[in-house]
């Protein structure tokens, strides 16, 4: 019988900027289990400052008392073992639900990284990004309050849906998260 997991992001379950075969598996499960799983992601300077309206989880804290950047960025929850899989199998891994934790995102520009590097020389620049949970709308521009932008993100998105949208409501509004209760399959190949 199928078992459902909880797999949550913290110092014990986490590796950060790498993959590689010999990490010991933090859970382990039999083919047809369900796992929710938790993630975290950014380096401490890409934090938004304590005690502001974008509120930082409290598994940073121990994950970076923790670990360091290694040789990437991402922070990683896992390894997963599934019981009987090996090497060159072909895993299904159906996605069913995202949901957001927190109510920011960042976006950053790093020398030499990225898609398109020689654009932007030796550019350092890192945003966070207010989230909306409940109306599941980012909105990417500056600001100074919260709430006024989560209200100038409504009326963008409402002009946007009505096809009458100006320049700036095209570049600093979106629905950038997934609508809730909406699944997805995706086949993932092993090599």
């Amino acid at each position: 019988m199928a078992k459902h997991h909880e797999l949550n992001a913290g110092a014990d379950t986490v590796h950060w900027g790498y993959f590689d075969a010999a990490l010991k598996p933090v859970l382990k499960i039999d083919s047809g289990d369900t796992v929710t799983l938790t993630t975290i992601s950014g380096s401490p300077e890409l934090l938004p400052m304590p005690g502001g309206e974008l509120k930082i989880l409290p598994e940073y804290a121990e994950v970076y008392a923790r670990h360091t950047y290694r040789l990437g960025p991402h922070i990683m929850t896992g390894p997963i073992y599934i019981e009987g899989a090996e090497p060159g199998d072909t895993l299904e891994v159906r996605i069913k639900n995202i949901q957001v934790r927190q109510n920011w995102g960042y976006n950053l520009i790093r020398p030499l990284s990225g898609t398109i590097p020689e654009d932007f020389g030796q550019t350092w620049r890192a945003i966070q990004i207010p989230i909306d949970i409940n109306a599941q709308i980012a909105y990417p521009c500056r600001f100074r309050n919260l709430d006024s932008s989560i209200s100038m993100v409504q009326s963008a998105k409402d002009r946007i849906r009505n096809n009458v949208s100006d320049p700036l409501d095209r570049a600093c509004a979106g629905r950038v998260l997934p609508k809730r209760n909406v699944s997805s399959d995706f086949i993932i190949v092993c090599a």
